[in-house]
C-alpha cells in the first residue's frame, strides 16, 4: 500500500533508521519494510503549496503594507509610527515637521492618525488629524525662566476622512491625493 503524503514516508524512513534492520523491527512496525510503502500516491502538490504560503504569510497588516509605509516615509518625508496592527486593523501616526519652529516663530506641521479596516477584499481608510502653522509668539523669557509654549494657531484645519471599498492597489494613491494638501 502506497504512502498517503511525504509526512508518512519520512516517518518510515525514521523507523528505518531507528530498528536499522526488518529482524529488530518490532512486530507492529514490520510493515515499515514493505518498500510499496516508499511510493507516494497523488500527491496533490497545489494544496501543498497552497498550504505553505498560508503559514509563510502573516495575517498582520503592518506586513501587508510594509511598502505603502516605507514609501509614504520617503516620498512625503513623513515620520510614521505604527500604533495597532492586527489581522483586520492598521493604525499608524503620520507626523509632519520638516523644520522645527524656533521662539517666535511658526511652521508648518501635520499630526495625522490613519486607520484602515479590511472589509473582505477592500479596506476602508480613515485619516484623522490637525494641519497648520505650530509654533508659538512668545520668547523664552530669562527674567522668569518660562519656555515658550508651542501649538498649532488659530487657522488651523481640523482633517476628517472616510473612504470605503478601496482595493489594496489604490490605497497608496488614496492617502497621498489626500494628504499632498496638508504637506
Amino acid at each position: 500500500m502506497p504512502a498517503k503524503s511525504e509526512k508518512q514516508k519520512r516517518l518510515i524512513y525514521a523507523k528505518r533508521n531507528t530498528y536499522k534492520s526488518k529482524s529488530k523491527t518490532p512486530k507492529k512496525w514490520k510493515w515499515i519494510w514493505n518498500d510499496e510503502w516508499l511510493h507516494v500516491e497523488n500527491l496533490n502538490y497545489i494544496k501543498f503549496f497552497e498550504d505553505f504560503t498560508q503559514n509563510i504569510s502573516s495575517n498582520n497588516l503592518s506586513d501587508l503594507f510594509t511598502d505603502l509605509l516605507s514609501k509614504l516615509e520617503k516620498e512625503l518625508n513623513l515620520n510614521i509610527e505604527i500604533i495597532t496592527s492586527n489581522e483586520n486593523t492598521l493604525e499608524f501616526n503620520v507626523d509632519y515637521l520638516p523644520i522645527e519652529p524656533e521662539e517666535g516663530s511658526y511652521t508648518q506641521r501635520t499630526e495625522i492618525v490613519i486607520k484602515l479596516y479590511k472589509n473582505n477584499d477592500t479596506y476602508i481608510v480613515n485619516i484623522n488629524g490637525i494641519s497648520g502653522q505650530y509654533g508659538t509668539d512668545d520668547l523664552y523669557d530669562d527674567e522668569s525662566g518660562i519656555e515658550p509654549e508651542f501649538d498649532y494657531d488659530v487657522h488651523h484645519s481640523k482633517i476628517n476622512i472616510y473612504q470605503d471599498d478601496i482595493k489594496k492597489e489604490n490605497i497608496y494613491d488614496f492617502i497621498y491625493d489626500e494628504l499632498k494638501d496638508y504637506l
